[in-house]
């Protein structure tokens, strides 16, 4: 089994911004997504994204929803990887959060134009001992 934990760090644009006295009701959810594994030599090439969904409550006082994508990729270096070999997700997620928090307010600090994220995306690949092939 390889495991491998990279840090990303994004900023996302709310739009219409976020209202601060409810900034305890700005929910984040992260859900990894895993797109092509390529077997090479010794490493395993993955490549993914974070789709991020943010619900706040806005300026105009309703409920607003915001989403975007951050890619992310990484070679992970496995004893057993040759091109013969497939190889399968088995666990991915998301193992810390670190920051999370509104930034870029307005002049009276009553609203948030942006929220900065770093967190830990953690990816385990396991050899496939079928002959089904999940990722060649």
């Amino acid at each position: 089994m390889g495991i491998e934990e990279i840090l990303l760090e994004h900023n996302l644009e709310l739009i219409p911004p976020a209202r601060v006295d409810l900034q305890d009701q700005v929910k984040v959810e992260r859900v990894v997504n895993i797109c092509f594994l390529k077997v090479l030599e010794k490493k395993v090439f993955v490549e993914g994204y974070v789709r991020l969904t943010v619900n706040y409550m806005g300026d105009n006082g309703l409920n607003q929803q915001v989403m975007d994508d951050v890619p992310f990729s990484f070679l992970l270096e496995h004893l057993d990887a040759v091109e013969e070999k497939s190889f399968f997700v088995s666990d991915s997620g998301i193992a810390d959060i670190l920051v999370e928090k509104l930034l870029n307010f307005n002049q009276d600090g009553s609203l948030a134009y942006r929220i900065h994220q770093k967190f830990v995306v953690r990816v385990c690949i396991e050899t496939n001992k079928r002959q089904t092939l999940i990722f060649p």
